[in-house]
């Protein structure tokens, strides 16, 4: 609730200041309000389960409608974002979706950063000496990248990691397409709007919604593909050969830990497929020739890695199962960096729902147990952050137990 208040003071504030400066008219402010609070509620997924709201076009058009060759209306534009963030989040709570509030606050604070940078340069000498396309292309170009690193800062912050801007600007490489193409739009339409009016909505829409289309079947395609994977992954479990819902539970338990530890958004899909299939090799056990001789775990893990090599995209998958249940240092090492730490962290994630749903013990106890483990077997640093994410889970805690 914090967070929504938050936004939603600074919002009004934001127009607030913004209206006193204002040079629209009346009627251009209130369509353009309107029209923002209405992009607020329509979501664009981006790859990784990430979305950009179609306000991000109204924005970037705004500075382009509300000014000329010389100068922008920042005022209306101010006033755009504000009073449209808050009429968008009053709309969010009536729709009982304040979950995704928090994130305008970032988003808001970028798309400021967005339009003091575009009224900053567009003055500017240099720019004012460039032919017309350039005299628009520079400031837009300058101040979209301003909004992304915005973006990534307040990202940052969110992780709470001081090393966490790596790992957040590899999530942004797979996501810019979808901001470009929003920025794009707004940016189209303002400048169509000028020549043909409203028919500038045909000419910027429509190559949108083909984009949008593009974007949700690449986000059925993401979907469908997980999916795959978890039926995959339930296959030793069904057989009776492993406890049933341990592929999941370890997979979201090391997805948490791998957030923390700071990990981008290509690690943490491959730490999900990882954990999902990491036991795939007990299928093997089906075999009375390989229940006779024996087996180790070293020897499920190899057999895992060697099923999910078959399909080639999900060889470096297969890599980080092949060494799952080695030590992370041997006697004598400090590390053994052959090891990645997607197979550390699933490596921790599985023992501990081993030991809690297989051995019956205690959330704590089974903390303790990879603790002792902690010399040779597990990482330490890993088992530190494992044990926040479930002090954060209250999984500690005797009600929980």
């Amino acid at each position: 609730m914090l967070p929504l208040l938050i936004a939603l003071a600074g919002a009004i504030a934001i127009g607030a200041i913004g209206l006193i400066a204002a040079r629209a008219s009346g009627l251009e402010l209130a369509a353009g309000v309107l029209l923002m609070a209405l992009a607020t509620q329509i979501r664009i997924p981006a790859h990784g389960g990430r979305w950009f709201g179609l306000g991000v076009a109204i924005v970037a058009g705004a500075p382009i409608y509300f000014g000329d060759e010389r100068s922008v209306d920042l005022g209306a534009c101010l006033t755009l974002v504000g009073f449209g963030v808050a009429l968008g989040l009053l709309i969010l709570v009536a729709r009982a979706r304040t979950q995704v509030a928090h994130h305008f606050i970032g988003r808001m604070v970028a798309m400021i950063g967005y339009l003091l940078v575009f009224a900053w340069v567009l003055p500017q000498p240099a720019v004012q000496r460039v032919d017309d396309g350039w005299g628009v292309m520079m400031p837009l170009a300058l101040a979209a990248t301003a909004w992304l690193l915005i973006l990534i800062g307040a990202m940052t912050i969110e992780r709470r990691l001081p090393f966490a801007v790596e790992a957040v600007s590899d999530e942004f490489v797979g996501d810019i397409n979808v901001f470009v193409s929003l920025v794009a739009t707004g940016a189209l339409f303002a400048l169509a709007e000028r020549q043909i009016g409203l028919w500038a909505l045909g000419v910027a829409g429509l190559p949108f919604l083909f984009a949008r289309s593009a974007f949700g079947r690449f986000t059925t395609t993401q979907e469908t593909y997980r999916q795959t994977i978890r039926a995959l992954a339930r296959i030793p479990e069904v057989a009776g050969l492993g406890v049933e819902g341990h592929a999941d539970r370890t997979a979201a338990l090391a997805q948490e830990v791998g957030y923390e530890l700071g990990l981008g958004r290509r690690d943490l899909e491959d730490l999900e497929c990882a954990a999902l299939m990491h036991d795939i090799g007990r299928i093997t056990l089906t075999e009375p020739a390989i229940l006779r001789l024996g087996y180790t775990d070293d020897d499920l893990a190899r057999w895992g890695a060697e099923i999910i090599s078959e399909a080639p995209s999900l060889k470096p998958i297969a890599e980080h199962v092949r060494k799952l249940h080695e030590p992370y240092r041997k006697p004598g090492e400090q590390n053994d960096p052959s090891i990645s730490v997607i197979s550390k962290i699933v490596r921790a994630a599985s023992s501990y729902d081993n030991l809690v749903v297989g051995r019956q013990l205690s959330a704590l106890q089974a903390i303790e147990v990879l603790h002792q483990g902690a010399a040779y077997d597990f990482d330490p640093v890993v088992i530190n952050v494992l044990r926040e994410v479930l002090e954060r889970r209250l999984a500690f805690h005797p009600a929980t137990t």
